[in-house]
Protein backbone atom coordinates (compact mmCIF):
# COMPACT_ATOMS: atom_id res chain seq x y z
CA UNK A 1 0.00 0.00 0.00
CA UNK A 2 1.34 3.78 -1.02
CA UNK A 3 1.56 6.07 1.87
CA UNK A 4 0.95 8.86 -0.19
CA UNK A 5 -0.07 9.24 -3.81
CA UNK A 6 -0.26 12.41 -6.34
CA UNK A 7 -1.70 12.89 -9.94
CA UNK A 8 0.40 10.25 -12.21
CA UNK A 9 2.82 9.09 -9.31
CA UNK A 10 2.77 8.03 -5.53
CA UNK A 11 4.92 7.42 -2.26
CA UNK A 12 5.75 4.06 -0.53
CA UNK A 13 8.45 2.34 2.15
CA UNK A 14 9.77 -1.29 0.38
CA UNK A 15 9.59 -3.71 2.30
CA UNK A 16 12.14 -6.58 2.95
CA UNK A 17 12.78 -9.43 5.35
CA UNK A 18 14.25 -9.86 8.09
CA UNK A 19 17.11 -12.51 7.63
CA UNK A 20 17.09 -13.31 11.70
CA UNK A 21 13.49 -13.43 12.57
CA UNK A 22 12.15 -13.81 9.07
CA UNK A 23 9.75 -10.90 9.84
CA UNK A 24 8.51 -8.70 7.30
CA UNK A 25 9.73 -5.00 7.69
CA UNK A 26 9.36 -1.70 6.08
CA UNK A 27 12.74 0.16 5.26
CA UNK A 28 12.74 3.56 6.42
CA UNK A 29 13.46 5.91 3.31
CA UNK A 30 10.69 6.62 1.15
CA UNK A 31 10.66 5.59 -2.60
CA UNK A 32 8.33 6.87 -5.48
CA UNK A 33 6.92 6.04 -8.49
CA UNK A 34 5.93 7.65 -11.51
CA UNK A 35 5.64 8.12 -15.37
CA UNK A 36 8.40 9.86 -17.75
CA UNK A 37 7.13 8.69 -21.54
CA UNK A 38 5.32 5.88 -20.85
CA UNK A 39 7.92 4.12 -18.85
CA UNK A 40 7.27 3.23 -15.39
CA UNK A 41 10.31 4.73 -13.09
CA UNK A 42 10.87 3.71 -9.33
CA UNK A 43 13.15 6.22 -7.33
CA UNK A 44 14.35 6.69 -4.29
CA UNK A 45 13.57 9.87 -2.48
CA UNK A 46 16.46 9.40 0.23
CA UNK A 47 14.46 10.87 3.09
CA UNK A 48 12.68 9.29 5.41
CA UNK A 49 10.50 12.64 6.01
CA UNK A 50 7.11 12.64 4.33
CA UNK A 51 7.05 15.99 3.60
CA UNK A 52 10.01 15.92 1.98
CA UNK A 53 9.77 12.98 0.26
CA UNK A 54 6.63 14.10 -1.41
CA UNK A 55 8.23 17.41 -2.71
CA UNK A 56 10.76 15.50 -4.19
CA UNK A 57 7.94 13.03 -5.77
CA UNK A 58 6.25 16.80 -6.75
CA UNK A 59 9.38 18.03 -8.82
CA UNK A 60 9.59 14.66 -10.79
CA UNK A 61 5.76 15.01 -11.78
CA UNK A 62 6.61 18.59 -13.03
CA UNK A 63 9.59 17.40 -15.09
CA UNK A 64 8.78 14.13 -16.25
CA UNK A 65 8.31 15.30 -19.44
CA UNK A 66 11.74 16.17 -20.08
CA UNK A 67 15.30 15.87 -18.33
CA UNK A 68 14.98 15.35 -14.64
CA UNK A 69 15.19 19.03 -12.77
CA UNK A 70 18.89 18.13 -11.22
CA UNK A 71 20.12 17.19 -14.57
CA UNK A 72 18.58 20.13 -16.41
CA UNK A 73 20.48 22.80 -13.80
CA UNK A 74 23.87 20.78 -14.55
CA UNK A 75 23.85 22.13 -18.28
CA UNK A 76 26.93 23.96 -18.95
CA UNK A 77 27.08 26.86 -21.89
CA UNK A 78 29.23 24.39 -24.10
CA UNK A 79 26.84 22.24 -24.70
CA UNK A 80 24.33 25.10 -25.93
CA UNK A 81 26.91 26.34 -28.34
CA UNK A 82 27.16 22.24 -29.33
CA UNK A 83 23.27 23.06 -30.72
CA UNK A 84 24.22 25.95 -32.70
CA UNK A 85 27.07 24.85 -34.18
CA UNK A 86 24.74 21.96 -34.87
CA UNK A 87 22.47 24.24 -36.57
CA UNK A 88 24.52 26.06 -38.65
CA UNK A 89 25.81 22.73 -40.11
CA UNK A 90 22.92 21.06 -40.10
CA UNK A 91 21.47 24.41 -42.35
CA UNK A 92 24.47 24.46 -44.55
CA UNK A 93 25.12 27.90 -43.39
CA UNK A 94 29.00 29.34 -44.48
CA UNK A 95 29.70 31.29 -41.80
CA UNK A 96 31.10 28.85 -39.53
CA UNK A 97 34.39 30.52 -39.20
CA UNK A 98 32.59 33.68 -37.93
CA UNK A 99 30.05 31.86 -35.70
CA UNK A 100 33.54 30.35 -33.72
CA UNK A 101 35.03 33.77 -33.49
CA UNK A 102 31.24 34.93 -31.83
CA UNK A 103 31.37 31.98 -29.37
CA UNK A 104 34.99 32.41 -28.55
CA UNK A 105 34.55 35.05 -25.98
CA UNK A 106 31.13 34.03 -24.53
CA UNK A 107 32.47 31.34 -23.98
CA UNK A 108 35.31 32.35 -22.13
CA UNK A 109 33.14 35.06 -19.87
CA UNK A 110 31.00 32.10 -18.81
CA UNK A 111 33.17 29.56 -18.12
CA UNK A 112 31.77 26.76 -15.79
CA UNK A 113 28.80 28.45 -15.27
CA UNK A 114 25.83 26.63 -15.28
CA UNK A 115 23.59 27.98 -18.12
CA UNK A 116 20.52 27.93 -15.64
CA UNK A 117 22.56 30.35 -13.45
CA UNK A 118 23.00 32.98 -16.63
CA UNK A 119 20.24 35.42 -16.26
CA UNK A 120 19.49 38.51 -17.89
CA UNK A 121 20.81 40.46 -15.24
CA UNK A 122 24.15 38.45 -15.84
CA UNK A 123 23.72 39.52 -19.68
CA UNK A 124 23.57 42.85 -18.92
CA UNK A 125 26.74 42.66 -17.08
CA UNK A 126 28.03 41.11 -19.95
CA UNK A 127 27.68 43.86 -22.48
CA UNK A 128 29.15 46.70 -19.77
CA UNK A 129 32.54 44.59 -19.68
CA UNK A 130 32.53 44.41 -23.61
CA UNK A 131 31.87 48.24 -24.18
CA UNK A 132 34.52 49.14 -21.38
CA UNK A 133 36.97 46.98 -23.36
CA UNK A 134 36.37 48.65 -26.42
CA UNK A 135 34.14 46.26 -28.62
CA UNK A 136 31.90 48.72 -30.84
CA UNK A 137 28.19 47.71 -30.00
CA UNK A 138 27.41 46.01 -33.35
CA UNK A 139 30.46 42.92 -32.34
CA UNK A 140 29.06 42.91 -28.81
CA UNK A 141 25.65 42.40 -30.62
CA UNK A 142 26.68 39.55 -32.87
CA UNK A 143 27.68 38.35 -29.37
CA UNK A 144 24.48 38.47 -27.75
CA UNK A 145 22.33 37.25 -30.62
CA UNK A 146 24.64 34.26 -30.52
CA UNK A 147 23.84 33.75 -27.15
CA UNK A 148 20.02 34.26 -27.38
CA UNK A 149 20.17 31.54 -29.96
CA UNK A 150 22.15 28.93 -27.70
CA UNK A 151 18.83 29.23 -25.44
CA UNK A 152 16.55 28.75 -27.89
CA UNK A 153 17.79 25.98 -28.74
CA UNK A 154 18.75 25.05 -25.64
CA UNK A 155 14.88 25.11 -24.79
CA UNK A 156 13.68 23.65 -27.62
CA UNK A 157 15.74 20.64 -26.66
CA UNK A 158 14.46 20.70 -23.33
CA UNK A 159 18.34 21.33 -21.70
CA UNK A 160 16.78 24.28 -20.48
CA UNK A 161 13.54 25.79 -18.80
CA UNK A 162 13.72 29.22 -19.04
CA UNK A 163 15.53 31.46 -21.89
CA UNK A 164 16.95 34.87 -20.39
CA UNK A 165 16.09 38.35 -21.59
CA UNK A 166 18.76 39.46 -24.15
CA UNK A 167 18.38 43.30 -25.33
CA UNK A 168 20.47 44.25 -28.05
CA UNK A 169 22.19 47.69 -27.89
CA UNK A 170 21.86 50.77 -29.99
CA UNK A 171 23.76 50.90 -33.22
CA UNK A 172 24.62 54.01 -34.61
CA UNK A 173 27.36 53.42 -37.12
CA UNK A 174 25.39 53.55 -40.79
CA UNK A 175 27.68 53.99 -43.54
CA UNK A 176 27.69 57.49 -45.60
CA UNK A 177 27.52 57.07 -49.22
CA UNK A 178 25.82 53.80 -49.33
CA UNK A 179 22.13 52.81 -49.97
CA UNK A 180 20.72 49.97 -48.80
CA UNK A 181 19.14 46.69 -50.31
CA UNK A 182 15.64 47.36 -49.24
CA UNK A 183 16.05 51.19 -50.64
CA UNK A 184 17.34 50.04 -53.64
CA UNK A 185 13.84 47.68 -54.00
CA UNK A 186 12.05 50.15 -53.61
CA UNK A 187 13.37 52.40 -56.19
CA UNK A 188 13.07 49.38 -58.86
CA UNK A 189 9.95 48.50 -58.12
CA UNK A 190 8.30 51.08 -59.90
CA UNK A 191 10.32 50.45 -63.06
CA UNK A 192 9.50 48.35 -66.12
CA UNK A 193 10.85 44.90 -65.17
CA UNK A 194 13.30 44.99 -68.36
CA UNK A 195 15.16 48.36 -67.05
CA UNK A 196 15.32 46.65 -63.25
CA UNK A 197 18.80 45.13 -63.94
CA UNK A 198 20.52 47.85 -65.49
CA UNK A 199 19.15 50.62 -63.20
CA UNK A 200 19.91 48.47 -60.41
CA UNK A 201 23.77 48.10 -61.30
CA UNK A 202 23.85 51.92 -61.77
CA UNK A 203 22.55 53.16 -58.56
CA UNK A 204 25.14 50.61 -56.71
CA UNK A 205 27.68 51.88 -59.03
CA UNK A 206 27.16 55.63 -58.44
CA UNK A 207 26.87 54.61 -55.02
CA UNK A 208 30.50 53.38 -55.30
CA UNK A 209 31.92 55.94 -57.30
CA UNK A 210 30.18 58.81 -54.82
CA UNK A 211 32.21 57.36 -52.19
CA UNK A 212 35.36 56.66 -53.79
CA UNK A 213 35.06 60.46 -55.17
CA UNK A 214 34.35 61.56 -51.84
CA UNK A 215 37.70 59.66 -50.11
CA UNK A 216 39.64 60.62 -53.04
CA UNK A 217 38.64 64.44 -52.48
CA UNK A 218 39.60 64.09 -48.94
CA UNK A 219 42.88 62.54 -50.13
CA UNK A 220 44.01 65.09 -52.14
CA UNK A 221 42.70 67.71 -49.77
CA UNK A 222 45.58 66.53 -47.06
CA UNK A 223 47.94 66.20 -49.15
CA UNK A 224 47.41 69.43 -51.11
CA UNK A 225 47.64 71.29 -46.96
CA UNK A 226 51.37 69.13 -46.70
CA UNK A 227 52.34 70.24 -49.73
CA UNK A 228 52.11 73.95 -48.63
CA UNK A 229 53.93 73.89 -45.44
CA UNK A 230 56.62 76.21 -45.41
CA UNK A 231 60.20 74.44 -44.84
CA UNK A 232 62.57 76.28 -43.35
CA UNK A 233 66.34 75.41 -43.85
CA UNK A 234 68.33 74.43 -40.83
CA UNK A 235 70.90 77.50 -41.47
CA UNK A 236 68.15 79.96 -41.87
CA UNK A 237 66.52 78.83 -38.62
CA UNK A 238 69.86 79.53 -36.74
CA UNK A 239 70.78 82.27 -37.93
Amino acid sequence: MPKSSGAGGHLYLPKYQDKNTREVREQAVYWCVYYRNGKRICESTRTDRLGEAKRFLQDRLRDRVGPPRRELEKVQLPELAELVRADYKNNGRRSVGNLERVLRPLLAAFDGWRAVNITTAETERYKADRLAAGYAPGTVNRELAALRRMFRLGKRHGLVVQVPDVVALAENNARKGFIEETEIQALLVELPEQQRAYRRYCIVDEAMLREGAEKLAAHLDAAARRATRKVVPIREAQA
